[in-house]
């Protein structure tokens, strides 16, 4: 085939209406996934939500726990981020008294 103007343009036409699906995919797919976590926050609740429901015995909390990321021992696994100018080799001891293993 030859690729005449008329040809070129519907193949530009054809190009933007599919970069036009990507961009309307890739945006319901990120809103999606913001709902989600939305809702899988709103669901289980904050930490300190959390240690409360474990320090009143909550019957639910087991259900609630398994919406969280676990390791292979089944532990929940948790992301730690210390603040400016505090070493880490400070706060491991204090969040090992707290029960937290290093992995």
């Amino acid at each position: 085939m030859s690729n005449t103007p008329k040809h070129t343009h519907a193949i530009e036409v054809a190009i933007l209406n599919a970069m036009k699906v990507i961009k309307v995919l890739v945006l319901a797919g990120i809103g999606l996934s913001l709902c989600a976590t939305a809702s899988a926050a709103q669901l289980t609740g904050t930490l300190g939500q959390l240690v409360a429901r474990y320090e009143t015995g909550d019957p639910n909390l087991s259900t609630l726990l398994s919406f969280h990321l676990k390791n292979r021992a089944g532990d929940p696994v948790v992301k730690i981020r210390l603040a400016d100018g505090v070493a880490a080799s400070q706060a491991l001891p204090a969040l090992s008294t707290a029960g937290f293993r290093l992995t």
